[in-house]
Order: C-alpha cells, then structure tokens, then sequence
C-alpha cells in the first residue's frame, strides 16, 4: 500500500483519490499536502459544523469530534495519554468496576433512560484517568455493598461507555462558567503596576503628571488584558502605576491595591512583612528571569562574568531588586543570606554606615536591616571589589551607564536585552547567571483563593507554561488569541 500511494503520488501529484471497497478516499500526500495540513489544517480540516447537531441531541455543549480548532487540538492533547493501549490496558478492570457499579443501581424490568446513565459512566471512567489529563468526574456513583452484575456483559458496559465519553459535554454552560469565575458581585480589582521595567512592565508615559503613566504596556499588561477577556472568569482590573520599586510587592497588604505586578521575582522572603508575618501570597510563576550585567559594547569582552569586576569598577543597581542582592552575593561583597561583610561602607542620607559582619548589616532582595535604608554608594573593604552605585529608576541607571558615570547595570536579562535593541551597538548584554528566577503576581495572604483561581486562567493562558516572553515577544497578541478561544478541558 505504501508503495501504491507514493506511485500515486508522484503520479498525480499532492492530492489524489483512490476507491476502495466501494468508498472513495481523498489522499493528501507528499511535502506540499503535509505542509498545508500543518498551516491550515485548523482552518479547512473541521467537524464542529457537521456535528453541531450531534451535540445538540444529546444535549452536549460540545463533545470530542464536534469541538472546532483550536479547542479540539487541546482536547485531543488532554487525552491523548488515556487512549494509550498500554495505559487503558492496566486499568481494565478499573473501567469494568465502574460499569458493574453503575449497572446494579438499574430497576429491574423497567426501562432506563441510557443517554443521562451513559453520562455517568462515561464521566467516572474518565476520572479514573485522571492522571492521563481526561476531565474530572462530574460525581461520584453510589457505592454498593453487593455488585451483582445481572447477567450483563461486563466488556459491553465498558465498550458502550467509552464509546458514548465523546458524546458527553465537556461541561455545562452555566456551571463551568461559575466554576471559572474568581470574583462575585462585579469585584473590581485594584491593581497597581512598576512603572519602569519596559517590556515587562511599563508606563506609556514616563512622567507621573502625564496621562498616559497610567496606561500599563507590556508582556504583563497583555498578559492582564487576556485574564480580563477570559468568558466566566469575572476578572477586572483598575490600574495604577507605581514608580518606587523598593517594597512593591508588600502593597496589596494595604488597603489601596488588591494586586500588584511588574516582573516580580517569587521569594519566600517577600511574602512577609517587616515583623515576619506572612502577609503576601504570589501566584505561580509566568515568567523566567536570569541576572545579568548590561555593559557598553566597548568593554564587553573585559567585564564578561562577574568575577571580571575590579576595584576600578563601579555598578548600577536598584535597591531591593533580585539584581542588586544577587550582585552582592556572587562578588562575595554579602553571603548568600544578604549579610554584608566586615568592614563594608555603605553611604546613606544620614551617614556612612561600616558593617561589622554581624545581621544587623543585611541586604537581600525582601529588603535591607533599617540603618541601610536610603542607601546610595556601598564601597566593599576589599579593594578589588566594585563598588556599587544606587539609582532611583531603570531610566536613570541606562543614562548613568551611557555617559560613563558606571561601568555597568546588574540587573535582569529580559530589561538588559531590551535596552540593547533600543540603543543599538552601544550596550552588550554579558554575565548571565546560572541562577533562574520566576516572576508572578502579588495578593494579600487573605486573598489566596484569589491567587489561585487566577492560576488556573494563567496556566490557560499559557498553555500550562509552554507560552512566555519569548513567545508574547514574537506575537505580542498570543495571549489574547487564547483567552478568546473556547474553554476545554478544566482540570
């Protein structure tokens, strides 16, 4: 047969027919068919029209065959480890129990109504594959003490099951839509934004007096405008930009944001407040960071790792960034818990403060020990060390960097590769970190639930992580484009 068809193939080209036992079959074949099937497969290769009517009869929102792309590919990912031979074969007698169960409740000599009966054993069959990606059971049948299995085909019972599992609605209108919803009664939620972590997250306008500083841009702007569009989710955002970075993630512990982003790295550390009480919950990370110096093209090759940093050097940093405690800690100037060493001078607004190596003198990315607070310049006591440098904004650390007032800006990959592409040949990214590091959204510790719920609708979204930046970055719409498809399988 395979030798038929490539024949054919060649033959009469990419599309071709052949007849067998009285039926004819439409043969795509060759690159050309395979490459038009892979780039508008989704598009003319589609059942949801001609089984609309199927569903209807059953009383089905939608089933397996009649769900239209892009939702039956998902579908058909979520099963496809439950069709498996091997996977169904060792649960065989698991199917069979659940049939035999669902058999005993039957009258006997009376009729039974086999569509709602069907249901429940197509959708308990699909639980028990709950591991496989298959949908949840709806409920659970009633438990008998005795199975008696009357004379009915336990392999019957189970084909008929299988069978009618791509007749049964995925779910119902009404209750996956409450089900998917995060707030009730209109709920709009406060959310505040950095400001100044441009493509991440960022004002349209700089300058806090302007209209637009208001206005979110960005892969987490996207990101909150596809949760927004999501049918049933009941999520809706009041934004409001913030320009102080230091502590951002600690304000949905107040009363005036319920949630805050802007390329947040998760940290156990953040989730408490000044007296180590837990008063902040992070959604799961949708976003993956690693450190990095931005330097000028020049001096590329001199300062390619952190360890290249001289004395004669000086870095750029933010306070209270996962760039400033992360610089610290790999130059040895703090250890890994932020403690600074012996003999490190920091300057602040008040005075010039001289670590003694104890915890008292602590700087890490949840914050810093009270007397480093305001801090601008910290020179470490070994003189082969950089010193670093303290700047209030991203702004200001890329023009401190360009008119040579610092020799390099220790901060995220994603912001330094950013700055590269806006500036030219003038800056190079070098010293990417080992260490990954995700970024989510922060809520107040009370609003877990929240969090939650808002998880599930960012693991749509991003197709359980397969979709981040460097795909928002290629189609900046990739989000929008799925929280506007049909919802599928709820796990």
């Amino acid at each position: 047969m395979r030798v038929f068809l490539a024949q054919s193939w060649l033959e009469f080209g990419p599309t071709f027919s052949v007849r067998l036992l009285n039926r004819r079959f439409m043969v795509p074949a060759g690159a050309e068919a395979n490459c038009f099937l892979a780039r508008e497969g989704a598009l003319y290769f589609r059942s949801l029209e001609l089984l609309s009517g199927l569903n209807a009869r059953f009383g089905a929102a939608r089933s397996v065959p009649g769900t239209g792309s892009p939702g039956h590919a998902a579908i058909r990912r979520a099963l496809k480890r439950g069709h498996l031979c091997g996977y169904a074969a060792d649960r065989l007698a698991d199917m069979i129990d659940i049939a035999r169960r669902e058999i005993t409740t039957w009258p006997i000599e009376q009729p039974v109504a086999a569509t709602p009966v069907l249901q429940r054993i197509a959708t308990n069959q699909a639980g028990a594959h709950g591991r496989s990606g298959i949908g949840a059971v709806r409920r659970p049948v009633k438990e008998r003490s005795e199975a008696v299995f009357s004379g009915h085909s336990p392999a019957a019972a189970l084909v008929l099951g299988t069978w009618f599992l791509c007749l049964v609605a995925i779910s119902d209108p009404a209750s996956a839509s409450q089900s998917r919803a995060c707030t009730e009664g209109g709920r709009l939620l406060k959310l505040g934004f950095y400001a100044h972590f441009e493509p991440v997250s960022h004002s349209a306008g700089q300058d806090p007096d302007s209209a637009g500083f208001n206005h979110h841009r960005g892969y987490e702007a996207d990101l909150l405008s596809a949760l927004e569009a999501i049918e049933g989710a009941n999520l809706s955002f009041s934004r409001r930009a913030v320009a102080a970075w230091d502590g951002i993630w600690l304000l949905p512990a107040g009363p005036r944001y319920d949630i805050v982003g802007g390329g947040i790295t998760i940290l156990d550390s953040r989730t408490r407040n000044a007296a180590g009480e837990t008063a902040i919950v992070f959604t799961t990370g949708h976003i993956d960071f690693r450190q990095s110096l931005l330097v000028r093209v020049e001096d590329a090759e001199r300062l390619a790792r952190h360890r290249d940093l001289s004395g004669a050097d000086r870095v750029g940093v933010l306070a209270g960034t996962t760039g400033e405690a992360r610089l610290l800690e790999v130059t040895g100037i703090a250890d890994g818990a932020g403690v600074l060493a012996a003999g490190t001078r920091v300057d602040t607004p008040d005075s010039t403060v001289v670590a003694d190596g104890g915890t008292d003198y602590r700087i890490d990315a949840a914050g810093a020990s009270p007397g480093l607070a305001g801090r601008r310049l910290l020179r470490p006591m070994s003189a082969e060390l950089p010193a670093v440098v303290y700047y209030p904004d991203d702004t200001a650390l890329i023009e401190a960097l360009a008119t040579g007032r610092i020799d390099a800006v220790a901060r995220g990959e994603i912001g330094n590769r950013a700055e590269t592409r806006a500036h030219g040949r003038t800056f190079a990214v070098t010293a990417l970190d080992s260490r990954a590091e995700t970024g989510g959204f922060a809520l107040a510790a009370g609003d877990a639930a929240l969090a939650a719920c808002i998880d599930r609708h960012i693991h749509r979204l991003t197709d359980g992580g397969r979709i981040g930046f460097r795909e928002w970055f290629d189609d900046p719409s990739v989000f929008m484009r799925r929280a506007l498809e049909p919802a599928t399988v709820e796990r």
